[in-house]
């Protein structure tokens, strides 16, 4: 990514946000906007639900209140300082809340929204995912955005150091992120070395191994290659004792 790439140059409004989110709340807009929900108008895929205005599209009655207005309101402080967004997007087969671009990042980074309800083994499955996929398809960040207490991001930063992510990373308060987006102008983030060089492909750091799915028989390098040249798939990974383990199946 060119570090010169511009950045939005059109101020930022309230319809600008309900495209790009699908979720203001009446307090967003009124706290950035100084605006009331009946000084506008209000296009007509617009639903008003519990204090907020929802995008037609993107409207789950609520449930996801508290997180889709964290999800607004991290858009709303990055604006200035990235290039691209994509709402709830898929990269790699993850699924974050958003993927951005910002000038000073060579490679995408993936948004992961924590409001504080989700559980250590729903992380831990999260990240997880993300482990298997920095290994494979390194060219990502992770950024995590949370709200709570002191706790709350103690807990946060110890379960992801305890994954060992091959990608950079880095966790914010929500307060924190107009501030911390300038942290993405290093690659030592919270005081991790730098990555290896992409000359170095991360997933040969671990040996590799592939079996048939559903077989506990380990193939050879050669016996692999040939069953990849004939068009078999890689269906699932994982990281193992010996190794980042591929599971071949015929086409």
């Amino acid at each position: 990514m060119r570090l010169d790439a511009k950045l939005p140059t059109n101020p930022l409004s309230w319809q600008i946000v309900l495209e790009n989110t699908g979720y203001l709340s009446f307090d967003q807009l009124f706290r950035i906007f100084h605006l009331k929900p009946e000084a506008i108008e209000l296009p007509g895929d617009i639903i008003v639900f519990k204090d907020a205005l929802w995008q037609s599209s993107r409207f789950h009655r609520g449930s996801h209140h508290r997180h889709r207005a964290l999800v607004t309101e991290s858009y709303i402080h990055l604006y200035p300082g990235i290039q691209s967004w994509q709402l709830a997007g898929m990269l790699y087969g993850l699924c974050p809340d958003a993927i951005i671009r910002i000038p000073s990042s060579r490679f995408p980074i993936l948004l992961e929204i924590d409001t504080g309800k989700e559980t250590m083994r729903q992380w831990r499955t999260k990240l997880t995912a993300y482990r298997l996929e920095g290994w494979t398809n390194p060219q990502f960040a992770l950024w995590v955005i949370a709200l709570g207490g002191k706790v709350r991001l103690s807990r946060l930063g110890n379960w992801i150091a305890q994954q060992k992510l091959p990608i950079d990373w880095h966790l914010s308060h929500a307060t924190q992120i107009e501030t911390d987006i300038g942290l993405w102008e290093s690659q030592r983030l919270n005081n991790h070395p730098p990555l290896a060089p992409l000359s170095h492909p991360r997933e040969q750091r671990l040996p590799l191994c592939y079996r048939e799915m559903g077989k506990n028989q380990s193939l050879s390098l050669e016996e692999a290659s040939e069953r990849l040249k004939a068009g078999w798939i890689i269906v699932a990974k994982e990281i193992t004792n010996q190794g980042l383990l591929y599971y071949l199946k015929s086409p």
